[in-house]
């Protein structure tokens, strides 16, 4: 399905204290003038490459109101890396049903590329300072996140890692996610956020476990996971911070899924919002948060094979019929002999039914996978395909026996 549910949002006014520079700039791109706040912390001298944080902002909102939801300034002040808060341009919004600033999801809200501007604003500011290229980080708020995780997914994207708050994948989002490289990922959502629910919404928006479950497949995470408990440093915010951590990934990646117990559409140590968004959560500082993520997970290189298993994954593979009933054809153009294994999982990124690993070999390999008789109800699943540990991710409809 082809929309997407965006979030109307509205930012109250927070003034930050930073000792910096705050820039107001923009340039041509694809024929309309394309805008971003730019921070500079006083100490930037331009002696060495510095890290860049992307910092998105959400539907019907601004760079400038990001900048103050966030107040990741400060934080940029104290460990030397650069802020750029891009501005979005008007986007649909067929859940609401107006027009707002915002960002292209998957293409399916507007004819703005926002991917490309975003590269093109990436070269605009390295014209004028010096920019670490394996420290190019990209963040944002709710319908922010979502192009996080868009620039994440893309092939060939300058991104290290990602991180989201108050927004999990959008289902348009899912199935042509495949980077090529594994990509680091930090997720914070609240679960009583009442704009996008941690459960998901059908059909528009996963739930905030699928993602970090499906993203942990993707850097082939092991299976286990920590779970630790934050400490309650506020009492009066009303709510609690659990903090889930996938274990083993792939070069040294990391998979972090925070969950703000009680915590509503906000940012965790931000700025204010209005009451109807929840419970802003004082036990962390969202923004020193994900900075220390990302601080500690730069840009990875990818392998031959790594490189080699992911284009069979975007280019190779395809499943019929969809919706289906009992049987499913899988069909898969191997480049060489390879070790296969399919699953399927619900919406909240529970695996329901795995098949036995199969030895597929180079060339045409159709397997018939007959799923009658395992207890399963109709409705929307993901059938998972692992190739020597790496997955990916394609919604299919099981109608039901």
């Amino acid at each position: 399905m082809k929309f997407f549910c965006t979030l109307f949002l509205s930012v109250s006014q927070f003034f930050l204290f930073s000792q910096g520079d705050t820039l107001s700039l923009s340039f041509m791109h694809n024929d309309s003038l394309r805008s971003y706040v730019l921070y500079v912390p006083v100490t930037y001298d331009g002696a060495d490459n510095w890290p860049l944080v992307l910092n998105f902002h959400g539907f019907n909102n601004s760079s400038e109101s990001q900048m103050n939801l966030s107040q990741m300034n400060p934080v940029a002040d104290t460990a030397n890396f650069l802020v750029a808060y891009p501005q979005g341009l008007q986007v649909d919004n067929p859940f609401l049903g107006f027009t707002a600033p915002g960002w292209n999801i998957d293409g399916t809200l507007s004819d703005n590329d926002d991917i490309t501007f975003t590269y093109a604003l990436i070269n605009h500011i390295q014209e004028s300072y010096a920019v670490d290229t394996n420290r190019i980080y990209a963040t944002g708020w709710s319908m922010g996140g979502n192009i996080s995780y868009q620039l994440g997914c893309t092939p060939a994207s300058p991104i290290a890692s990602i991180a989201s708050v108050a927004g999990q994948l959008a289902s348009v989002q899912v199935e042509p996610c495949n980077p090529q490289r594994p990509v680091s990922l930090l997720l914070i959502h609240g679960s009583e956020d009442p704009l996008a629910p941690i459960d998901g919404v059908d059909m528009v928006l996963t739930s905030g476990s699928f993602t970090a479950s499906f993203w942990a497949g993707l850097n082939n995470c092991s299976e286990d996971s920590v779970v630790v408990e934050i400490e309650d440093l506020s009492i009066e915010d009303s709510s609690t911070v659990t903090l889930t951590t996938y274990m083993g990934c792939e070069g040294n990646t990391e998979v972090q899924y925070y969950v703000i117990n009680g915590g509503g559409h906000t940012w965790p140590g931000g700025g204010p919002l209005i009451d109807a968004f929840g419970h802003i959560n004082q036990d962390i500082n969202a923004s020193s948060v994900i900075w220390n993520f990302f601080n500690r997970n730069p840009r990875q290189n990818i392998s031959t094979d790594r490189k080699e298993i992911l284009e069979t994954l975007r280019k190779g593979i395809s499943y019929f019929p969809n919706p289906f009933n009992g049987d499913l054809s899988i069909e898969l153009q191997l480049i060489t002999s390879r070790s296969v294994r399919f699953s399927l999982s619900n919406l909240v990124g529970q695996t329901v039914l795995g098949s036995q690993p199969y030895r597929l070999f180079k060339g045409t390999n159709r397997v018939q996978w007959n799923i009658e008789g395992n207890g399963l109800e109709g409705g929307l699943y993901f059938l998972s395909v692992e190739i020597n540990g790496i997955k990916s991710i394609y919604p299919l409809v099981y109608r039901g026996s």
